[in-house]
């Protein structure tokens, strides 16, 4: 195959000014990922799009995760199992989170 350029797991970007903290959620223009390392704003650095991260869940009554279920990232870079408007996809959990949990483990992929 001539075209193919490699799985593309990670994917490099410019990070957002006052930088960027590893296993944060990156929001693209239409997918989510998650920040690899830290970066200081306008440094280039990767972010996770295949693969498996533990990543911050977001807080309320509708929050509480299955297992398989679909993880968005929400406008404030947590992940949730609520669509939205601006909620961007992120995975899937590959680990129950309770509604009180801080953190749920997903599966990154673009769906």
């Amino acid at each position: 195959m001539d075209n193919y350029t490699g799985k593309e797991d990670v994917i490099t970007v410019t990070a957002a000014t006052g930088g960027v903290t590893g296993g944060a959620i990156w929001r693209g223009d239409e997918v989510a990922g998650v920040y690899v390392q830290s970066a200081t704003g306008g440094d280039l650095v990767g972010v996770a799009v295949e693969g498996g991260a533990t990543v911050t869940k977001a807080a309320g009554a509708t929050t509480a995760f299955a297992v398989g279920q679909k993880a968005y990232a929400t406008t404030g870079a947590t992940a949730t199992p609520v669509t939205g408007a601006n909620n961007l996809p992120l995975g899937f959990a590959v680990e129950a989170a309770a509604t009180g949990a801080t953190a749920v483990k997903i599966k990154l992929c673009t769906f």
